[in-house]
């Protein structure tokens, strides 16, 4: 279990394969990128690992956990306004095998060590689209955060937020 924080901490749970975790952030052409199996990637403009004390206000700190600073004028949202969208992908290309259909797929959001939000997979993705959008963390002008399914939930690199 993460530690009490008013970070929001968000974390995969997979068995048998590796999936990249992505948190496409509400801030254009930013997001964090964490491989499994140990490797850990950042956006280009962040690299290695993105910071909870400047822009993009996340981080990733292992292959399955990214944390996100919430916001100092009120704790129980994260540090943007807009909506975080959590999605994951097998690392390979439409008519290959799609391993998110493969094991178990999970994510949680911890936030003041309570989870908030478990969304489990349960939708096969299907050999052409090898993207799983688990979910969107909305932060709203004021007030909590909110967890919502997205939709579509299964998708191609063409339905990414942005590359």
């Amino acid at each position: 279990m993460p530690p009490k924080t008013a970070n929001f901490t968000v974390i995969n749970e997979y068995t048998k394969v590796d999936t990249a975790l992505m948190i496409w952030l509400p801030v254009t052409n930013k997001y964090i990128f964490g491989w499994g199996a140990g490797h850990t990637y950042g956006d280009p403009l962040i690299l290695p690992y993105g910071s909870l004390n400047e822009l993009p206000f996340a981080r990733l700190f292992s292959s399955n956990t990214v944390v996100i600073l919430n916001r100092s004028t009120d704790t129980a949202a994260p540090y943007y306004q807009g909506d975080y969208t959590v999605g994951f992908w097998d690392g390979f290309d439409p008519g290959e095998a799609n391993y998110l259909d493969i094991g178990y797929q999970s994510v949680m959001v911890w936030k003041d060590g309570v989870i908030k939000t478990r969304v489990n997979k349960t939708t096969p993705c299907t050999d052409l689209k090898h993207w799983w959008f688990a979910l969107q963390i909305r932060s709203p002008v004021t007030g909590p955060a909110t967890y919502l399914p997205h939709s579509p939930a299964c998708g191609t690199v063409d339905d990414v937020p942005y590359p």
